[in-house]
């Protein structure tokens, strides 16, 4: 995998991480690398892993869990702000955050909006892994990699519930353009081998009658999709086959389309503006000046980039200026640089800092539950990305399994086991 480098805590490393982290980031961690390798074979290259799995301390549980549930509220809330008529119900959100400094916090650390989507993400590799971590390191079998507080049979029985209905998964396709070239195809395996749904794309599909869709080669019948296509990055989505799709009768959606470009970061000004204590710091960039900040201490964002792109991160005055005068409100965002707090020291002596993924069921809005979760390792220096897209295979950077206790349920009455 070309990275084999185990981690040290540093200074914060066990502020956030329980001591077994440790222990088993001592251990050799090969076994578990190849393993994933091994179960993808050449079906896709597998991105590196951290040293080891992070048992996470509740206070950093704690935080996420109050961070979480204020945006699936505010969303609710402010639904105007999104919705159209005729638009489905928002059923996920994938939200990511970032552990960072914060001198003003007592124990001098707190966890940062980065951006939300509503946009399915990688629960089903998440579970693979594991599955894969639990076979070298046993204490890990016992405790939760989703957030979901609910063990191995319920949380495959509630996920499969989520995402598709729990429609017979040959009838469930999940949905994608070009999959073979797509970075994270690595998670359509698992979704296969864990789940038996196999990716189509929507030319694969039509319409069966007045309900329903069949695929065109076989004629097998398909009553759920779960998308993973991102509308803007698809050719045809200007013709007429695509939105007869999303419209047919008798086909249930798990991350509808029209919601991807309905629900992202360009809503995070909004939400700054009607509540600060979020730290959102965030502002539409044909008022980037609202924000007090010089140019040197934003971070310029494309509304509806994903993946890290359309990111940069040290964007000049003229470049401000000139998105200022000439771009659409709600195409482009800026946002106060944040400071990532080392959470872990690389073999090579690197500093490496964390994000987290939280995928949301937001089907009940008040209650929200976090049906996955995952990190993301990443060398920090200057002009650093913590983005699957900046990893080189270096000591430390790379995809987090991020562990808690069982047991609990997150709802608004008890703490999120995120």
């Amino acid at each position: 995998m070309g990275n084999e480098a185990r981690m040290k805590p540093g200074e914060w490393g066990r502020a956030l991480f329980q001591p077994e982290t440790f222990d088993w980031g001592r251990q050799d961690t090969d076994a578990w690398r190849q393993a994933w390798q091994q179960g993808l074979g050449e079906r896709a290259v597998a991105e590196p892993l951290g040293a080891a799995p992070l048992h996470l301390q509740p206070d950093l549980n704690a935080r996420l869990h109050t961070r979480a549930l204020a945006l699936v509220a505010w969303l609710h809330q402010h639904r105007a702000h999104w919705q159209q008529p005729g638009d489905p119900e928002m059923d996920v959100l994938s939200a990511d955050l970032a552990v960072v400094h914060d001198p003003a916090h007592p124990s001098g650390w707190d966890v940062r909006w980065v951006e939300f989507q509503a946009f399915t993400s990688v629960a089903a590799t998440v579970d693979w892994l594991h599955t894969l971590a639990a076979a070298q390191w046993p204490d890990v079998a016992a405790l939760d990699p989703h957030g979901a507080g609910l063990a191995p049979p319920d949380w495959t029985q509630a996920w499969r519930a989520w995402a598709a209905g729990g429609q017979s998964s040959a009838q469930v396709r999940v949905l994608e353009h070009a999959p073979q070239r797509q970075r994270t195809r690595w998670d359509f395996v698992a979704l296969q081998q864990r789940h038996g749904w196999a990716v189509a794309e929507p030319g694969d599909l039509q319409p069966a009658g007045r309900e329903g869709l069949q695929c065109r080669l076989t004629g097998q019948p398909v009553t759920a999709l779960v998308n993973r296509l991102v509308p803007p990055a698809y050719p045809a989505r200007d013709g007429s086959a695509w939105p007869a799709l999303q419209a047919q009768p008798g086909v249930r959606w798990h991350s509808p389309p029209a919601l991807y470009e309905r629900v992202h970061k360009g809503l995070m000004p909004a939400w700054h503006a009607a509540d600060t204590s979020q730290r959102l710091e965030a502002a539409d960039v044909t008022a980037w000046t609202q924000l007090g900040c010089a140019p040197e201490d934003l971070v310029l964002k494309a509304c509806l980039g994903l993946g890290g792109t359309g990111v940069e991160l040290h964007p000049s005055l003229d470049r401000l200026e000139a998105l200022a005068r000439q771009a659409a409100p709600g195409a482009w965002m800026v946002q106060r640089r944040y400071q990532p707090l080392p959470v872990m020291v690389a073999d090579d002596g690197v500093p490496v800092g964390l994000e987290i993924r939280l995928m949301l069921d937001t089907r009940q809005p008040l209650q929200p539950v976090c049906m996955s979760r995952v990190g993301r390792l990443s060398r920090l220096g200057a002009g650093a990305k913590a983005n699957a897209g900046s990893w080189r295979g270096l000591p430390g950077e790379g995809v987090a399994l991020l562990l808690s206790p069982r047991g609990l349920r997150e709802s608004p009455a008890s703490p999120m086991a995120v």
